[in-house]
């Protein structure tokens, strides 16, 4: 072969690897968005409906989605996977977040690599993540006390379960849940929180300790509704539906079919879905140039009780 045909040919190769190199990216050239997901822990089921909305918003946008997370609420674990999601050059990252002061750091690393960075669920106010996506705990743990009160009455006593120690959001729904019920019933009882760390078999074994050591207990309010992620009667086994006034946090099925049965009251259902669709949204839009986002985005949420319970189900496909 001549030198010549030698050249063309070495030429046309380094064509094609270009080809090839462009032809793993979006059909118009665009390089596509890759956003990391991190939620506080795996194999959770309001996060799984996270990734469920996160997962459909990226299939719409052409957007390759990471979801990980560690296996339990560790702070330190979920610190270490935001920060190798940030040393990979990830075009995002939304997170929720198990501590707010273990996680600002890596937060502010990754932003301070250009990367943009917001939290959903669980906030880290003090970093430099650019907005949070969730809902206003405080006053949707103060409409908790309402709803317990409507039933309840105002005396008694009431029992809380918390979540992981220093949630923020936890934290926030149970200071509102405190602060309204002595507003609106100062001679109910309220007993110190007891905690799962965001496990359905801790948390059910804990609310059962609380519900045998107060045989006087009327009532029971949890800021996230791990025990009753298990099928009913779940903390409530030998137990007559509707003894103690209960009102929880989301309205996973599970959860619907402790309020058919009469063992919850009420729901304070947060958009899960959105959760993860919105994040990948507000990303992407930042992504294409967008930076008027407010500090805290408010998701809003629903109230579910035995009379409404069927139309929720119904107008949220969940069945």
């Amino acid at each position: 072969m001549k030198f010549a045909d030698r050249k063309f040919s070495a030429v046309v190769f380094g064509l094609l690897l270009i080809t090839a190199a462009f032809s793993c990216n979006k059909s118009d050239g665009v390089k596509a968005l890759v956003f990391a997901g991190v939620p506080k822990l795996q194999n959770n089921p309001v996060f799984e409906m996270a990734r469920r909305g996160a997962e459909a918003k990226a299939r719409e946008l052409n957007i390759e989605l990471r979801w990980q997370a560690p296996r339990e609420a560790d702070a330190i674990l979920q610190r270490d996977i935001v920060n190798s999601q940030a040393e990979q050059h990830v075009d995002g990252i939304f997170l929720s977040v198990n501590d707010p002061t273990v996680l600002k750091k890596a937060i502010d690393d990754a932003v301070a690599a250009g990367i943009p960075v917001m939290c959903f669920d669980a906030d880290a106010p003090e970093s430099k993540r650019f907005t949070c996506y969730s809902v206003d705990d405080e006053k949707t743990g103060a409409r908790g006390a309402e709803l317990l009160f409507d039933k309840m009455g105002g005396k008694g006593k009431v029992g809380i379960l918390h979540g992981t120690p220093g949630a923020p959001n936890l934290e926030k729904r149970i200071v509102g849940f405190r602060r309204r019920l002595a507003e609106i019933a100062p001679d109910v009882k309220i007993l110190e929180p007891v905690y799962c760390n965001d496990n359905t078999q801790k948390a059910i074994e804990v609310v059962k300790n609380v519900i045998q050591g107060n045989p006087d207990l009327t009532g029971f309010y949890m800021s996230g509704g791990w025990p009753l992620f298990a099928a009913p009667p779940g903390p409530f086994l030998g137990m007559e539906p509707g003894k103690i006034t209960v009102v929880s946090f989301d309205a996973l099925p599970a959860e619907l079919d402790y309020v058919r049965q009469g063992y919850v009251y009420a729901l304070t259902g947060q958009k899960l879905l959105e959760w993860g669709s919105e994040s990948v949204r507000i990303l992407y839009e930042w992504n294409r140039g967008k930076r008027d986002f407010p500090k805290t985005i408010d998701s809003g949420y629903d109230v579910i009780t035995k009379e409404n319970v069927d139309e929720y189900a119904k107008s949220h496909a969940i069945k």
